[in-house]
């Protein structure tokens, strides 16, 4: 074998890496690893719940006193959560690039380094993206976007919360309006299987 061989390095994937392509690509990406990272620690907190900012040590969860046991285990999980989150992230990106930059500025950080890729390739909504969002969300109905079967309501509810999802999140909608989305999508959805129906009774009955 000559001195200039590596051996090679078998490394697995929970979810495709991202080749630094801005936008959509980006966007898939971050739901992936956030989908990816769910699982909860001895704490009850997750890597996902460290890149979004909402693990126990931020300003919404504060850890315990500092001086008590409980406080050091909280400061311990929370660095923990903070290495898992940077291994994870950076296990899953093949953009050199970024990588790089992240390695000198972000080391061993999950978070910035999340906050960094988010700023350099998500999505920008502008209002032209904005008002395609809104219509989807306007134009959201079972007959064409979900279909019909035992599932539909769950389905529906899923699709709901996705497409809220995709918006920004001072545009995102309340619980209170995806809930309405839900009924007025039901209710549109029953009218027009009614009339259906009735088209259908109707027809067979021209044909006696």
């Amino acid at each position: 074998m000559s001195s200039s061989s590596h051996p090679s390095v078998d490394v697995k994937y929970d979810f495709v890496p991202f080749n630094g392509t801005p936008g959509e690509t980006y966007d898939k990406w971050e739901r992936a690893l956030l989908n990816a990272g769910a699982r909860a620690d001895d704490r009850g907190y997750s890597i996902s719940d460290h890149l979004t900012g909402v693990d126990e040590g931020t300003a919404a969860v504060p850890h315990p006193p500092a001086g008590s046991a409980d406080g050091r285990k909280s400061r311990q999980a929370q660095r923990k959560r903070q290495k898992d989150a940077y291994a994870m992230l950076t296990r899953h990106l093949h953009a050199p690039d970024h990588l790089r930059h992240i390695e000198l500025n972000h080391f061993q950080d999950g978070r910035a380094a999340l906050l960094y890729l988010r700023g350099s390739c998500r999505t920008t909504v502008d209002q032209l993206r904005l008002r395609e969002l809104n219509h989807e969300w306007d134009n959201l109905d079972i007959v064409h976007d979900i279909g019909v079967s035992e599932n539909t309501i769950s389905k529906l509810a899923t699709r709901i919360r996705a497409l809220n999802a995709d918006r920004p999140a001072a545009n995102q909608k309340s619980q209170d309006e995806m809930g309405e989305k839900l009924l007025e999508c039901g209710r549109e959805s029953a009218i027009i299987f009614e009339l259906c129906r009735g088209s259908s009774i109707s027809s067979r009955r021209w044909q006696e």
